[in-house]
């Protein structure tokens, strides 16, 4: 009988020991996976400043070369 009851503590302890291996893994790659696309979105976020600022740039300074203005080319 307490060879039945070691068998089932050990069977029983390697589930247990599994499961928390599985959670443990499951919580890493979430924080990756949040890490990822929390700097992803930085990232798509500061290109899209980086094109609206060059397209006001490109305006200011074609505005320039047409009128001659300083506040164009301070703008720019």
């Amino acid at each position: 009988m307490k060879k039945v009851a070691a068998s089932l503590l050990k069977r029983t302890s390697l589930f247990i020991v599994m499961l928390a291996a599985v959670v443990v893994i499951m919580v890493m790659l979430t924080a990756v996976s949040l890490n990822l696309m929390s700097a992803l979105r930085a990232c798509v976020s500061g290109e899209s400043l980086w094109s609206k600022a060059h397209k006001d740039a490109i305006a200011a300074i074609s505005r320039y070369a047409e009128r001659g203005n300083d506040s164009d080319y301070q703008q720019f």
